[in-house]
């Protein structure tokens, strides 16, 4: 008997979590058709600062909002919060094009992404929060949630007009009142297993590890618009880079799922270093980069929600507002640029062919060692990901110089056996890792260089 109700309960969540991804490629759909929709001959003034607006609204505050959500008693309030300011929008935007003969106000533009940040930001922690806690944390339920916004916001860059507008919102209301009422986890959900079991984790751990995967979605982000950036957009292209990172970000739960998610993770990297390598070979390249990089989505939200249990919400939140830093850098890296031969040749294409390197690097040399655990090869990649790209910036912007690059190397050294020590425990054993792993990688970093020039001179 007990069998056929958490059956019968499974089914229900696996309808959920499917409801929730439609609603997700609603939502996101919704917000760029009304944006798209105030963009008129007439009102061209200030449109970037409007998207600017929008995006820094439904993405940096869900922490917030995420936050919000986890205190909450009845979590689907955030939902019915989220509807209402989307409604507005709506009518707002209907007004304001009904009544703007003269174009657009730049106060009813802000207004309109003001309520469309708010109800984006509302939407998605509450489905984060409600299937990884019906799903057990599972990367496939999540991988599907996150995975259906891309191909939202790609139909309304095509197709947006008032009648997709107004379907958006239609169905919106009615898959809501599917989900209107508070769904019970499963036995096992990160809310509920966490609790009971000894979370060994300390404080600092935590604090470590969230920065880590902060750092590795901005990195991703990044990386994605890299690939995408270098597509050439109409229509059709438009319809396949959303189906691309759909079906990338659906696919990740299931490889690590079944591969564990450390080789999908290593299998991942390797792939997307290749593309890296080759970007001006083909579009396929792009293509091929962007649909991998965005295998990674899932895991990265599945860790997090691990690493922090029973705050789902925050977790979806912070992971959320990491895409931000990455999505700003790579517009404003206007110096990024591909040479004939498929060679990466900017400043920014360089540091990350160094990091991807790096990583490879000292990921074998662990490995030699004899170091099998999931969590300190995991360290090792997060690590390289702050550590490599900070120091490069500093020596490519800041200051290059050998005593620079000698005393960065230092300080290198130093905070990762830190970092390692907060891992294993063992101070000698973080600083040995620490010390072989970047004096390695530095040293063939120079080897290469060094044929690099030989074979340019």
């Amino acid at each position: 008997m007990k069998n056929n109700t958490s059956d019968t309960l499974r089914v229900q969540h696996l309808v959920q979590h499917i409801i929730c991804a439609f609603l997700h490629f609603l939502v996101d759909g919704l917000c760029l058709c009304c944006l798209y929709l105030l963009i008129t001959p007439t009102s061209t003034t200030g449109l970037i600062g409007i998207f600017i607006t929008y995006n820094v609204l439904a993405f940096l505050t869900q922490p917030l909002t995420g936050h919000w959500v986890d205190q909450m008693k009845h979590k689907q309030r955030m939902l019915y919060m989220s509807i209402f300011f989307l409604i507005l929008a709506v009518l707002a935007t209907s007004f304001t094009i009904a009544t703007g003969s003269k174009g657009v106000s730049l106060a009813s533009m802000t207004l309109i992404a003001t309520l469309l940040g708010f109800g984006n930001s509302f939407f998605h922690v509450w489905g984060g929060k409600q299937v990884a806690t019906t799903s057990a944390n599972d990367m496939r339920a999540l991988g599907l949630f996150v995975s259906t916004g891309a191909m939202g916001l790609a139909v309304s860059m095509v197709f947006y007009s008032w009648t997709l507008l107004y379907v958006y919102l239609l169905s919106i209301c009615i898959l809501s009142l599917f989900t209107m009422r508070d769904t019970p986890e499963v036995p096992g959900s990160p809310s509920t297993l966490f609790n009971k079991i000894h979370w060994k984790s300390t404080t600092t751990v935590t604090v470590v590890a969230l920065i880590l995967l902060f750092a590795f979605v901005m990195f991703r982000s990044f990386i994605g618009e890299l690939f995408s950036s270098g597509i050439t957009k109409n229509n059709s292209t438009i319809l396949l880079l959303g189906g691309i990172c759909m079906f990338g970000k659906m696919a990740g739960g299931w490889l690590a799922k079944y591969i564990g998610i450390l080789r999908a993770l290593l299998a991942i990297l390797f792939v997307v270093f290749v593309c890296l390598m080759n970007l001006g070979v083909h579009w396929s390249v792009l293509v091929l980069g962007l649909f991998t990089i965005n295998l990674t989505m899932p895991i990265t939200l599945h860790l997090a929600n691990r690493v922090l249990p029973g705050k789902e919400g925050l977790d979806f939140g912070i992971l959320a507002a990491a895409l931000m830093p990455g999505y700003l850098l790579s517009y404003s890296s206007s110096s990024l640029s591909i040479s004939q031969s498929g060679w990466l040749t900017s400043v920014e294409a360089i540091m990350l062919w160094a990091l991807l390197s790096t990583i490879l690097i000292e990921l074998l040399v662990l490995l030699q060692l004899g170091e099998r655990r999931k969590k300190i090869l995991l360290a090792c990649v997060a690590i390289n990901i702050l550590t490599n790209v900070s120091l490069n910036y500093y020596l490519f912007f800041v200051n290059y110089t050998d005593t620079a690059l000698l005393v960065g190397e230092v300080i290198v050294v130093l905070f990762e056996g830190l970092c390692y020590y907060f891992f294993t425990k063992n101070l000698v054993q973080s600083f040995i890792y620490s010390l072989l792993c970047n004096a390695i990688s530095f040293l063939l970093g120079e080897f290469f260089q060094l044929i690099f020039t030989a074979a340019g001179a």
